[in-house]
């Protein structure tokens, strides 16, 4: 059995998604696949490999429990996650005597871009039960990387009332040559984030209702200037609810363009919008220690 999930990035709304703002998610081609075969000895050896290299290894009894874990913390997760998986699907795994899994993610695993959102969805896959009730039930969140996992075109996410409803769009504006995604360097731990957040920040309805209008305009615009504008305005509302300075404002106010974060705020991938060559665009960010730059279309799905 093989299956697949994309990796994301969240182009708006980030924190108030989970508090019902529509954002815009933009799936990735970089993703995680599980692969499960049959094997001639009693129990599942997992393998997480990341970019061809053996990052993680544990054996697991039927039960889940594990052992000759290589990190204590993964195999915690993936013990947590996989009982869970049976709690949905109380048949899952029962009758096999051993297995081989292989998990192969094709990014940095630092890099933010989904890790833990591309495996739960590949378990779900496995285990025949719902990802998003998977997600929910280990991992705190909006789940629109769930949903991104599962499409290969952007989308719009919202949770009305709790439950997410999302739907695939067209997203690659005519000034997608001006639109670049850049690796910060500092690998932000998203559940850490979120307890921040909600500990730290003050928003209202009226926010989450323009964050949501901003989210529809960009994904519309048809003008660079108008999406530079959005932009900037997304920026200067997030700073305010979560206190913070804009990530240009901090590290690159002198560049010539515009700068947003995306996802949580201090770490993984930036998004640069601005008409310098792409070469000028390189070097800058160099100066700057940051050597992980994508165009736009070098992060989609050919």
């Amino acid at each position: 059995m093989n299956f697949y999930s994309n990796g994301k990035l969240l182009i708006s709304a980030e924190y108030l998604v989970m508090h019902g703002a529509l954002a815009l998610a933009l799936p990735v081609k970089f993703g995680q696949s599980l692969m499960v075969k049959p094997a001639n000895r009693k129990g599942i050896y997992w393998q997480t490999f990341v970019k061809d290299k053996l990052w993680f290894s544990v054996d697991f009894n039927h039960d889940f429990s594990y052992k000759n874990a290589s990190n204590q913390s993964v195999a915690e997760f993936l013990s947590f996650l996989l009982k869970a998986a049976r709690q949905f699907n109380p048949l899952f795994l029962k009758e096999i005597e051993g297995l081989n899994v292989n998990a192969r993610i094709d990014f940095d695993i630092n890099w933010g871009l989904g890790s833990s959102s591309s495996l739960i969805n590949n378990v779900a896959q496995w285990a025949q039960i719902d990802s998003f009730d998977l997600f929910f039930k280990v991992a705190n969140g909006s789940a629109y990387d769930i949903a991104c996992a599962q499409s290969d075109k952007a989308i719009i996410y919202q949770l009305r009332n709790g439950k997410p409803e999302f739907n695939t769009v067209n997203f690659y504006p005519d000034f997608h040559q001006n639109i670049y995604f850049a690796y910060l360097g500092k690998k932000q731990k998203s559940e850490a984030s979120i307890k921040i957040f909600k500990k730290q920040s003050v928003y209202t309805q009226s926010d989450i209702d323009l964050i949501s209008k901003i989210s529809m305009k960009m994904l519309h615009a048809s003008k660079f200037n108008d999406f530079v504008n959005l932009v900037n305005e997304h920026e200067q509302i997030i700073a305010k609810i979560i206190k913070q300075k804009t990530v240009k404002e901090l590290y690159f106010h002198d560049f010539p363009g515009s700068i947003k974060s995306l996802g949580a705020w201090g770490g993984d991938f930036i998004m640069i919008l601005s008409k310098l060559e792409f070469d000028d665009i390189k070097r800058y960010f160099l100066r700057k220690k940051i050597n992980t730059i994508f165009k736009f279309a070098e992060m989609l799905h050919d």
